[in-house]
Order: structure tokens, then C-alpha cells, then sequence
């Protein structure tokens, strides 16, 4: 987690972030909290007084080229010596350049030729100025990041939020969390999509093969009960959406639509026979239930080591484990039961005109 400080004034959003590093030290919901404020290094200022300046025939171009070329030094011709060219670069002594005492006695020449100390139209202070300014939307800012102590990253995010709520910024700084949860942001907008595809994907391809709109919707039906399985199974085990819960969602599209095929075919091919419907979603769910129970408690037994383990890398594979049990143990039972309802349903009418079949077929035998 981050709160970024931003602002124009250096020293305003130092000294906002520090406020951040101490209040986030005093939250339990974190852990190694540091911040990007240094001390930063002791830098020489160089502050020209203009009127003293104009006075003796200097200005602040002339007096900052002549520094720095007394200090870094200039290039004034070469020498040749055993066939090499060697530069020549004219610069004060290294005794005159390592004290600020140095600077002061600085001889700076006028308009007029005449050497003037830099002491006479200048203050040298000494200040500590910034390694690295960092910039974000034109502006600087400094940052406050912090681990997770136990808690998931949205828990986190709210509480450093708060934070930000809660502090009184002056005017000019601006304070915003960020950090992995802006990755995150961006990974659940992708997933969502690739989520919703792939039901639409799954629906194209169920339409086309049992040539038909409504078989696919019933197998599909199956799909908000899984959601509720997972909603269930984060709620017991306290787990929260992530990426890698997410990438378990999707997954289990794959796995509860199938169940669903498995049903939804074979009472159709029973009907194919000559089934009556209420004849064909009985036989077709007592026939199809040990296939579907099988297949979903292989991948309910599978996963539970993964879902239980407690070793290196737990965090990451607990939670992807938990959401595929909790969505199959739900969908498995809403499979056996949701889907011949709905199948039932759906074809209403033909029941109700076989019931009528039946009791004309009755009534007839009866007149016999």
C-alpha cells in the first residue's frame, strides 16, 4: 500500500508524508512502513545581492559562469607530448575548492578587469536540499508504503484511506492511495471481461450445438447459485476477492456448465426415445446423478489439500482451492435440482399436452 503526497512545495509534502509513516506505524494493519522523505545532502547556495552587484559592474550571469569555471574549470588549448594530445583545463586548486571558506574568498572580474571576492556580492549559506525530486502529473510528491500485517489488501486500502479522509492537508498538497491496488483495479476490469466472455462464449457454443436457445440458458441458470457457494465459502474462511480467487470463478464456469450438459443431453436424448418429459427429467436425473456426483467430488477431494495447506505459498493457492469447493458444493446440489426444474419449466407446455394426452388416452381406455 502507498499514499502518494503531492504538492508544489517541497517541504509541505515532506513533511505531510512523515505524518503518513507515523500514523501508518500505529495501525496494526500494516507492517515495514517507510517513506521516500531523506534528509537529503548539504548543498552550497550561492545567494548574489543584484544592487551590490550592479554597483561594482557584475551580475548574476557573470559571477555564475566564472564560478562554476573556477570550480569545474575550462579548457584553454592543448599540449603534445610523446605523440598524444593531452587538453589543458584551468581550474582553482582542490585546496580552494573543498571548504565553503574557499568560495567566500573567490576571486570573481568585473566589466571593469577588476577582481572582486564573491563574498562582496554574495551570501554562500549552506542548506540541505533533496538527492532526488520525484514529479507526477507536473507536480513532486513523496510516498509512504507500507506491507500487509495479516489483513488483505482491501481491508488495507480502506484503512489507508481513512487515513487520508481523515488528515488535514494544507492547501496545495493532495494525498491518494495507491500502490498494488491500483494493479489489482486493473486485473479485476480485465477479469470481469474475460468473465463475462466467457459465458457469452459458452452460450454461443452450447446454442449452436443443441441448436437451441433455451438448453443453453438452463445449463447456465446453474451459474448465480455457484456464486453464491463462493460468497459462502469466502464468508466461513474469511476469505476476500483477489486475482487468484477470480481466476478460480472462471474456471468453475467451465466446470458447472458441464454438469449442467451432462443432465440437460441426456434427458433430451431420452425424449428422442419416445420419454414422456416428467418421465425423461426423472430418469434422466436418476441415471445422470452418479456421473455428476463423481465428477464434481474428484475435483471437490482434489483441491483440498490445496485449499488446507498451510506451507510456503499457501496464501496464494488457500484461496483459488476454497472458491472452486465452495462453487461446486452448492452447484452440485442446485445442478441436481435447479436444472431439471428449469428444464421442467421451460417446457411447461409440452407437459401440460402430454398430461392432457395422458388422461384423453385414460379417458378412452376407461369408455373400452
Amino acid at each position: 500500500i502507498e499514499i502518494i503526497v503531492s504538492g508544489n512545495d517541497l517541504e509541505s509534502i515532506r513533511t505531510a508524508a512523515s505524518n503518513f509513516e507515523e500514523k501508518m506505524k500505529a495501525e496494526g494493519s500494516f507492517a515495514n512502513v517507510s517513506s521516500t522523505v531523506d534528509e537529503g545532502k548539504i548543498e552550497v547556495h550561492i545567494l548574489v545581492d543584484k544592487d551590490k552587484a550592479s554597483q561594482l559592474a557584475l551580475n548574476a550571469a557573470m559571477i555564475g559562469s566564472q564560478v562554476r569555471q573556477n570550480l569545474y574549470g575550462s579548457e584553454s588549448g592543448d599540449f603534445t607530448e610523446g605523440g598524444e594530445d593531452y587538453g589543458i583545463v584551468i581550474r582553482y586548486a582542490p585546496e580552494y575548492r573543498r571548504e565553503v571558506s574557499g568560495l567566500r574568498d573567490m576571486q570573481i572580474t568585473n566589466l571593469l578587469g577588476q577582481s572582486i571576492p564573491l563574498s562582496a556580492v554574495a551570501d554562500i549559506v549552506e542548506k540541505s536540499g533533496p538527492v532526488e525530486i520525484q514529479r507526477r502529473s507536473q507536480q513532486r510528491y513523496v510516498k509512504a508504503t507500507a506491507g500487509l500485517n495479516g489483513v488483505s489488501l482491501g481491508e488495507a486500502f480502506e484503512t489507508a484511506q481513512r487515513l487520508v479522509d481523515e488528515a488535514n492537508l494544507p492547501e496545495g498538497v493532495n494525498a491518494e492511495v495507491a500502490g498494488q491496488v491500483d494493479d489489482q483495479t486493473s486485473a479485476f476490469r480485465s477479469l470481469k471481461l474475460v468473465f463475462l466472455l466467457g459465458i457469452a462464449l459458452v452460450f454461443m457454443v452450447l446454442s449452436a450445438e443443441f441448436e437451441s436457445f433455451k438448453d443453453p440458458f438452463i445449463i447456465l441458470f446453474s451459474l448465480p447459485f455457484m456464486l453464491v457457494g463462493v460468497i459462502l465459502a469466502f464468508f466461513v474462511t474469511g476469505t476476500t476477492l483477489s486475482v487468484i480467487t477470480f481466476i478460480g470463478l472462471i474456471m468453475l464456469v467451465g466446470i458447472v456448465v458441464r454438469n449442467g450438459i451432462i443432465l440437460v443431453d441426456y434427458t433430451n436424448m431420452l425424449r428422442k426415445r419416445g420419454y414422456l418429459l416428467r418421465d425423461a427429467v426423472m430418469e434422466g436425473g436418476r441415471s445422470r446423478l452418479r456421473p455428476v456426483v463423481m465428477t464434481s467430488l474428484t475435483m471437490i477431494l482434489g483441491m483440498l489439500p490445496m485449499a488446507l495447506s498451510s506451507g510456503m505459498g499457501h496464501e496464494l493457492f488457500a484461496p483459488l482451492g476454497i472458491t472452486i469447493i465452495g462453487g461446486l458444493l452448492i452447484s452440485l446440489l442446485t445442478t441436481l435440482i435447479i436444472v431439471p426444474a428449469m428444464y421442467t419449466a421451460l417446457n411447461h407446455r409440452v407437459l401440460i399436452r402430454e398430461r392432457a394426452e395422458v388422461r384423453r388416452t385414460r379417458g378412452q381406455s376407461d369408455e373400452k
